[in-house]
């Protein structure tokens, strides 16, 4: 089960490097991040350094916002969930191995190319399906640093 030390970790990782208005309505990067032994959290930015308590950091970083005024965090969740979309829609580790397996029956017995082109045609389509959701990854992404 993971602290609230790992999910603010995990949080910072995904704010760390993109631009956003800070709470103090200030422009500029999210540089990095430090956890301390005592629990504090210090934010490296390019426009000054903040320091707050670990429980203090969910209620700071939701109100930093994208340059076009949106909230970062959900936008990080949309991201973070198309991504596991694309994940879970193509299996490619499967993917592999099925079409490997299918050469391999192809070269033992010629009967089944047939029903290897099916597969193949199968395989084809799961690729473009993936090659949407990528794009739409990256119009979200696009979407997120705007």
């Amino acid at each position: 089960m993971k602290t609230l030390i790992d999910t603010t970790r995990d949080k910072l990782r995904k704010l760390a490097g993109q631009d956003y208005i800070f709470p103090d309505n200030r422009e500029g990067r999210f540089i990095s991040f430090d956890i301390s032994p005592n629990e504090d959290v210090t934010f490296t930015t390019s426009v000054g350094t903040y320091t707050k308590q670990v429980s203090e950091v969910p209620f700071f970083i939701e109100r930093f916002r994208t340059p076009s005024g949106l909230p970062a965090l959900p936008a990080i969740q949309a991201l973070d969930q198309a991504k596991q979309q694309v994940d879970n829609m193509v299996p490619l580790g499967e993917l592999a191995d099925i079409l490997m397996d299918s050469i391999r029956k192809v070269k033992g017995n010629k009967e089944y190319i047939e029903q290897a082109r099916a597969i193949n045609d199968q395989a084809k389509t799961l690729v473009d399906i993936a090659k949407v959701r990528v794009e739409a990854l990256k119009v979200v992404s696009q979407f997120q640093s705007q």
